[in-house]
C-alpha cells in the first residue's frame, strides 16, 4: 500500500484549507508555498511564512500573479521590491511592490523604469522629496501624467503653474485638458484670496453687491499668480524694459507683467514675460 499523500496536495479546497490552518512548522509551510498545486494553498501558506529569502523567490518566480502579489506584500527587501515594481508582467504585482517602498531614490528610479503606467503613478504619488519632484516635472523621459502629478505636489506653485502651462500646449488632447483644469483651479485659488500677498492688509474684494467684479482692484503676476494691491505694486522695483510696466514680483522674484486678475488666460502674457525678461 502506497503512502498517503499530504492533505495539502489534494485538489479539494476544504481539505487543503483545514490542513494549512493546522500547520505551524515553517519548513512544511515553505514546501506548501512552493509546490502545492492550488494557488490558494500556496497563498494560505505564504501568509504564515516569515522566511524573507523564500518570500523573495516566490515573489519573483511563482507562475500565479496572485501568489506573487501575496509574497510581495510580506517582502521587506527594497531592492527585490524595486525590481518587481519595474519588471513584473502583471501591473497589480508591480503596484503592490511600489506601495511597499519608502526610499525616495528607489521610487524615483521606478518612475523612470517601470513598464506599467499605474505603477509609475503610484511611485510618483509616494515621492515627497521636493528636489526629486522638481526633476520629474522637468523630465523628458516620463509621460505627461507623471509630470502633472509631480507638479501637483510641488511646494513652489509658481513652478508648478509653469509646468501646467507647458503641458497645456501638448499634442495630446487629454494632457491639454488635464493641464487646463489645473490652471483654472490655480486661478480660482488666486481669485478667492482676499488679501494682498505683499502687505496682507488690503482686502481686494469689493464689499457691495452692485459691483461684484472685485478682481479689478487686484493685479496678478502672470508668472506665478501672486496677487498684489495697487498700493504695493507702486512700490515694486521697475524693470528696465520700457513697455507693459515690467516689475520684480515679490512672489517669484522675477521680472514680470502684472495684469488684472480675472483674465481667462494668462498664457500669452506669460510667454511675453519670458520673451522680454527670460525664463
Amino acid at each position: 500500500m502506497g503512502l498517503l499523500k499530504p492533505a495539502w496536495l489534494s485538489e479539494n479546497w476544504d481539505k487543503v484549507q483545514k490542513a494549512i490552518e493546522k500547520e505551524s512548522n515553517q519548513n512544511s509551510l515553505a514546501k506548501i508555498a512552493k509546490v502545492a498545486p492550488l494557488g490558494g494553498a500556496r497563498i494560505a501558506a505564504l501568509k504564515k511564512l516569515n522566511d524573507q529569502s523564500l518570500l523573495a523567490d516566490i515573489a519573483v518566480n511563482d507562475r500565479d500573479w496572485e501568489v506573487r502579489k501575496t509574497a510581495v506584500e510580506k517582502l521587506e527587501n527594497k531592492n527585490v521590491l524595486a525590481n518587481i515594481a519595474k519588471r513584473d508582467e502583471m501591473s497589480l504585482v508591480g503596484e503592490a511592490a511600489a506601495k511597499s517602498i519608502i526610499d525616495q531614490n528607489i521610487l524615483f528610479e521606478i518612475v523612470h523604469d517601470t513598464i506599467h503606467i499605474s505603477v509609475r503613478k503610484i511611485a510618483v504619488d509616494m515621492i515627497t522629496d521636493q528636489q526629486l519632484l522638481n526633476e520629474l516635472a522637468l523630465s523628458k523621459n516620463v509621460d505627461w501624467d507623471a509630470k502633472l502629478t509631480a507638479a501637483d505636489k510641488l511646494a513652489d506653485r509658481a513652478f508648478a503653474i509653469k509646468i501646467y502651462s507647458e503641458i497645456a500646449n501638448s499634442q495630446y488632447r487629454e494632457a491639454r485638458e488635464a493641464a487646463d483644469e489645473r490652471l483654472e483651479r490655480a486661478n480660482d485659488i488666486y481669485y478667492n484670496d482676499r488679501l494682498c500677498s505683499v502687505c496682507h492688509r488690503n482686502d481686494m474684494k469689493i464689499s457691495y453687491e452692485e459691483d461684484p467684479s472685485y478682481e479689478l482692484r487686484a493685479l496678478c503676476c502672470v508668472r506665478c499668480g501672486t496677487k498684489i494691491c495697487r498700493e504695493c505694486k507702486g512700490k515694486l522695483e521697475k524693470h528696465s524694459f520700457p513697455s507693459r510696466d515690467g516689475q520684480l514680483c515679490p512672489g517669484c522674484g522675477k521680472s514680470t507683467i502684472f495684469e488684472f486678475t480675472g483674465k481667462d488666460d494668462y498664457r500669452d502674457l506669460l510667454n511675453q514675460a519670458e520673451m522680454r525678461y527670460g525664463k
